[in-house]
């Protein structure tokens, strides 16, 4: 038996209009695995951010302990290039360091917040952490880290 050409979906085919229902799907199978392995291809990857830096030291709060009632956040942050920025404005690390004694001596004190939202370089993160350690308002438990600080919970207070 010679099978007609037959044009099935705009492919044209071997398979007659009369072929069993086993050669049909045999033959929409082998013209949609193509399909989905295109489209599966073009599909960009997700990016996994691993943890290049370590954890804060222990004497830093994060968003789960929050921002303590009545304390005005002042924040820390880290440009890609490595610049400081306190409360936004770029400062010297001779500034950032007289910033952060300063900061004890105010009434009320403060809490200084690093914010790694644009996820600095670790080598200079390290470095704040370092002056923040050795910083008499960070041993009162002062001084916090984390991303998005604006949307952390207010602790304490009425």
């Amino acid at each position: 038996m010679k099978l007609s050409p037959h044009v099935c979906n705009g492919w044209k085919t071997d398979l007659a209009p009369h072929s069993s229902p086993v050669q049909l799907f045999n033959m929409r199978l082998a013209l949609i695995i193509p399909s989905v392995a295109t489209i599966s291809l073009s599909v960009p990857a997700m990016a996994i951010a691993l943890p290049s830096c370590p954890s804060p030291p222990l004497i830093f709060g994060t968003a789960k302990v929050g921002i303590a009632h009545l304390r005005v956040p002042l924040t820390i942050s880290i440009d890609r290039d490595g610049t400081v920025r306190w409360s936004g404005h770029r400062i010297s690390d001779a500034t950032f360091k007289r910033f952060v004694a300063e900061a004890g001596e105010l009434n009320p004190e403060p809490q200084l917040i690093v914010d790694v939202t644009n996820r600095p370089n670790c080598q200079r993160l390290q470095k704040v952490r370092r002056v923040l350690e050795r910083a008499p308002i960070c041993s009162k438990h002062l001084c916090s880290e984390g991303s998005n600080w604006r949307r952390w919970q207010i602790t304490g207070g009425p």
